[in-house]
């Protein structure tokens, strides 16, 4: 049986959550990087695997699966030994659904909305309008947690922490988080600081600012992004 090959960039929020989940349960994938620039993620062959001709995306045998969510999902459930990170439990399972929604349709959005324009060289920094919106997002972040509670969905990490995590580290950077004024998505952050997928994802987060900064430049530029949550 072959290794499940999964399509990606380092600098995309979504497809490190896809490659975090994989380390996490200790699942050695084929990494296969796409050449986004040359257009890779357009071909034939490719979009076989990815309609949407987006990263990431994940081979497994004759089984494609597309979206990190799906991703992380399919992931866990067919190769983790436990159920931690995606519980079967429907209480606790409905919480970490309604996250990594909120990442989705939230989150991964209004990093999106601030990205895009820049990646056009339609703007070279976010608007206000994008500042306020990512910080009502980290607001509403914080006010998930309960006094005792050390992740979103409880006391054990989910995919749900993985997905908000690594955007996150790639939003910060345009709109920072002001530990102060959001301590306790600052005390989880620090808390995923000790994971050992950190690095990873920071490095990832690393790269994907460097990106952003030379469009901010006018030294890259991006017609239409192709990376999907």
């Amino acid at each position: 049986m072959r290794r499940p090959t999964l399509f990606y960039i380092p600098l995309s929020p979504p497809a490190r959550t896809a490659l975090i989940t994989a380390k996490e349960i200790g699942l050695d994938l084929e990494v296969k990087i796409v050449d986004m620039f040359s257009g890779e993620h357009k071909s034939e062959k490719y979009r076989k695997i990815n309609p949407l001709a987006k990263v990431p995306a994940l081979s497994d045998d004759d089984v494609y699966v597309w979206d990190s969510h799906a991703i992380a999902i399919y992931l866990v459930e067919r190769y983790a030994t436990d159920d931690i990170l995606y519980p079967k439990d429907i209480l606790m399972r409905t919480k970490v659904n309604q996250m990594l929604f909120f990442e989705a349709t939230i989150l991964f959005q209004r990093l999106y909305d601030t990205v895009v324009p820049i990646y056009q060289q339609k703007r070279k920094e976010p608007t206000q309008e994008n500042i306020n919106s990512v910080h009502d997002a980290y607001e509403l972040l914080g006010g998930f947690f309960q006094e005792d509670q050390k992740y979103f969905c409880g006391s054990h990490m989910t995919i749900a922490d993985i997905s908000i995590w690594c955007t996150l580290l790639s939003l910060r950077f345009l709109v920072p988080i002001d530990e102060h004024k959001y301590g306790k998505l600052e005390k989880w952050l620090k808390l995923m600081k000790t994971r050992p997928t950190y690095e990873l994802n920071q490095n990832g987060a690393n790269q994907h600012y460097g990106f952003i900064k030379a469009c901010m430049e006018g030294k890259a530029f991006v017609p239409a992004p192709r990376t999907s949550n």
